[in-house]
């Protein structure tokens, strides 16, 4: 289970939710999700880590770098 996240079952339904309060205000809210859209999310951020570690095909010699797009 995601970190921050318990267990409410609803009927034959399970959710995953976390108290969550956004930046800017004092109000918290709780954030239900299910079961699909938890994974869903763990892959974006897997995706996403992948994608910071791929190298960039920046080339720097001395102080001057070149490439990355």
């Amino acid at each position: 289970m995601a970190q921050g996240y318990h267990v409410v079952h609803t009927g034959d339904r399970v959710r995953y939710c976390r108290t969550q309060t956004p930046t800017g205000t004092a109000f918290a809210s709780t954030v239900c999700l299910s079961p699909e859209q938890v994974e869903q999310e763990r892959r974006s951020l897997k995706h996403s880590q992948d994608d910071l570690s791929l190298p960039r095909g920046i080339t720097c010699a001395r102080k001057i770098c070149l490439g990355g797009g």
